[in-house]
């Protein structure tokens, strides 16, 4: 998904919109180690916040801007306090 999708947009191969349509289609291959703990504070696996691999990408961006920055009570997702 990080290179097929990109790829075929930069090429021309795919418009936006079918580049967009494939991303939002893709499942998630799953949560796996750095994004276990987020998951869990998510609301586990059967809330499935990383059910699409878009989300999954999304929190592997939010683990990269706040959780590996100890950053926790900052993050968008951090209940009002």
């Amino acid at each position: 998904m990080n290179a097929v999708v990109p790829a075929a947009l930069a090429t021309g191969a795919w418009s936006e919109a079918e580049a967009e349509a494939a991303w939002a289609a893709l499942p998630s291959p799953g949560t796996y180690g750095k994004l276990r703990p987020l998951e869990r504070w998510l609301g586990g696996t059967e809330a499935a916040p990383f059910a699409s691999a878009a989300l999954l990408q999304g929190g592997l961006l939010l683990h990269a801007d706040y959780c590996a920055k100890g950053a926790c009570g900052r993050c968008p997702l951090s209940p009002p306090g």
